[in-house]
């Protein structure tokens, strides 16, 4: 379908490329050092949008919180597994 119309498949990447930087955009509300929310409601939340959104706090916890709570260590390697064995699962649920 995209290579009988070019315009289409180039509009097709614009939006797959803002989307993208909107995902982005979307963890770094959840990880602004300026307000605290509650970690696991946010993962909560983040995981029934899109796994890979939940696995970009949870990194972020990690590495730039210094996290040391188990249960994100362990949830972040579930992601990471979900992942491996459905990479269709890190789409999110819709």
């Amino acid at each position: 379908m995209l290579e009988a119309d070019p315009q289409q498949g180039l509009q097709v990447g614009i939006w797959l490329k803002l989307l993208t930087n909107g995902l982005i955009r979307a963890v770094q509300i959840f990880t602004a050092e300026e307000v605290q929310l509650p970690r696991k409601e946010v993962a909560d939340f983040l995981e029934d949008i899109n796994l890979e959104l939940c696995a970009g706090f949870i990194e972020h916890l990690i590495d730039e919180a210094k996290e040391a709570d188990p249960y994100f260590h362990d949830r972040l390697a579930d992601i990471y597994l979900k992942g491996s064995i459905d990479p269709m699962a890190t789409e999110g649920k819709t």
